[in-house]
């Protein structure tokens, strides 16, 4: 009984320091506070994190009926977001990263929706080309391609194809490649572009890929009245990480913040 009692005390005191020095040496941004002090962009949101494996985030936002905390608290943090693009007196956002898969389609798919809640027309322009999630999500049937060698004046017959099964919902897709824009789209001029599709909706949503591995968003930015930038709060910050910061700190005109996603609910405040 004693030599039980011993190797079970035992287990629990290595158990413990084991956690202690994980968490001593953990170096994940799983804390807003943590984010704060290592990030040098102003904080625009946080997010918790939610399983949508069974409910899509547009599903979750726009669902009137009171759902479980986590999903509630995520569709809170949502519309603080919205708060911030409402008033914010612009309309065309580029959503960005540092690193790859840190939740910003999702978010971008749960903006569109509180967004649409509201009764604002949202038209969703997927430009990551090296990870189209969007483009596939919602089965898009207008690609950003199909504007190329236009003539000037927007083709409202292919705007109006691009239409989702939600109301107020539009997506431009982009096919799957190993291009930027720059290189996909050099007959067209964004600019124009992006100014005659602002007469026709309230808000556009543009997602581009990770700034660490890809230059799209550098190059996206250009034509964004403001960029908000998607961290996941189980990464860590490389020098890399830094340097794509810095891209964004000198866009000071057009950095709206840092969006801190899937945090813990049990982190949301700490």
């Amino acid at each position: 009984l004693i030599t039980m009692l011993l190797a079970g005390a035992s287990v629990f005191f290595l158990t413990s320091v084991l956690f202690i020095f994980l968490e001593i040496f953990d170096s994940s941004i799983k804390l807003p506070s943590i984010f704060n002090k290592i990030s040098k962009i102003k904080a625009a949101g946080i997010v918790n994190g939610i399983n949508l494996k069974n409910a899509p985030a547009m599903t979750v936002v726009m669902n009137e009926v009171k759902a479980s905390n986590n999903q509630e608290l995520f569709k809170n943090s949502i519309r603080k977001l919205r708060y911030e693009i409402l008033n914010s007196g612009k309309k065309a956002f580029l959503f960005t990263s540092t690193q790859k898969k840190v939740g910003k389609s999702a978010l971008i798919e749960a903006l569109a929706g509180s967004l649409l809640r509201g009764k604002k027309k949202v038209l969703i322009i997927d430009l990551n080309f090296a990870h189209n999630t969007l483009t596939e999500r919602f089965a898009a049937k207008v690609f950003i391609e199909d504007f190329t060698g236009r003539n000037k004046g927007l083709n409202m017959t292919q705007i109006n194809h691009a239409k989702t099964d939600t109301e107020g919902l539009y997506i431009i897709g982009c096919k799957s490649g190993n291009v930027t824009p720059v290189e996909e789209l050099h007959n067209l001029d964004m600019i124009s572009f992006i100014e005659e599709l602002k007469e026709e909706f309230d808000f556009i949503l543009v997602e581009g890929a990770a700034l660490n591995h890809f230059a799209d968003s550098r190059e996206i930015a250009a034509f964004a009245d403001g960029i908000f930038t998607v961290f996941a709060a189980d990464d860590t910050l490389s020098r890399a990480d830094h340097d794509s910061m810095k891209f964004i700190t000198d866009n000071h005109s057009k950095n709206f913040g840092a969006i801190l996603n899937k945090v813990y609910t049990a982190n949301m405040q700490s």
